[in-house]
Formats: structure tokens, sequence, C-alpha cells
């Protein structure tokens, strides 16, 4: 079986839920009209309301010199917020502030923030620095399902990372 609202294949018709995302498990029976079309709009409304409660954004970090040494000087939170059910999927939504370019190729990590306060988690991305030209912008793609992934870069050039599950806190807590 196959969650109408996630995508999630890990499904058994026993469980009567989604264990990723929590949508029920339905089937339809008899001759209405346009059951597969009930199940989209059922399960786009279901993932709008869970996206709508999920925030995201990006630590940033300054830097200064010290004794010939660039080095981290502090952390400022929350650099870019959005609701997650504001990003469409398969579309870079992009950060307006600039972010200091370092050279192609070089590993860099962005650090994701997924909700928010003691509920929030942070997870830190790996990826390569990407050919571009003047500043750099950090931006969210949302995926299928309940995923999204960080594009470094600008519109003409960028990188992306792994795509990170933003329902990781419900699917620990259902498990065990």
């Amino acid at each position: 079986m196959k969650c109408h609202a996630c995508g999630n294949t890990r499904i058994d018709a026993a469980m009567g839920r989604c264990p990723l995302c929590g949508f029920p498990l339905m089937h339809m029976v008899g001759d209405g009209a346009d059951p597969e079309g009930m199940l989209r709009k059922l399960s786009g409304e279901y993932r709008e309301q869970k996206l709508s409660e999920i925030t995201l954004g990006f630590l940033t970090y300054s830097h200064e010199m010290r004794a010939g040494r660039l080095v981290r000087s502090g952390v400022r939170e929350r650099a870019f917020s959005v609701r997650a059910c504001d990003l469409p999927v398969g579309e870079i939504v992009w950060e307006d502030g600039d972010f200091a370019r370092i050279d192609e190729g070089e590993a860099i990590t962005v650090t994701l923030v997924i909700g928010e306060g003691e509920a929030g988690r942070q997870v830190e991305l790996s990826m390569e620095a990407p050919d571009t030209e003047g500043f750099w912008h950090v931006g969210l793609l949302a995926e299928p399902g309940f995923a999204v992934r960080v594009a470094v870069g600008d519109s003409k050039a960028c990188c992306r990372s792994e795509a990170v599950p933003l329902l990781l806190k419900e699917q620990e807590g259902q498990e065990g």
C-alpha cells in the first residue's frame, strides 16, 4: 500500500494510519463520484494542515579575522523563516540575504532548523560549494511527500542537499 498524503510505501493494511504522517488509510467502495479525486482532495488538505504546523529556517554564522585566521564569532538563528506549506513543490524559494561565497568545490555545511524552540531540531547538511558569480543565496526546495532540500547558490547555479524528512520527530514518537 501507499500513503496518499506522503507517498510512504512501508504500510501494512492492518495499521489503519500511515506510520510516517498519520494519514488514515482509506478504501473506497461503490459507484461514488470519482473516489481517486476524493482521496487526492482529502490527502491534499491533510498535507496542507500538517505542513502549516512546520516552520523552517537556517542558522547563520558571522566570522572575523583573529591572528590571521577566519574564525566563527557568532550565531544568528532564523535568518529565513517560512512555513513548510508555503513552499511550492519542485520550486526553490530563495532567502533574500546575500552570503559570502566560498570557492567552488569546497565543502560547506548549512544548518537547517525545523520547528521552533524546544520542539525544533537542527539538521546539519553538507554539500559542495557551487560555481557561482557574486554572492550566494540559501533556499528551500519542497519535495513530494513531507521532505525538503536546501539549495545554496543562485538562480543560475546551485547545489542541493539530500532530502530531509520533515516529520522525523513524529515518526520517532510512534516507534517503540
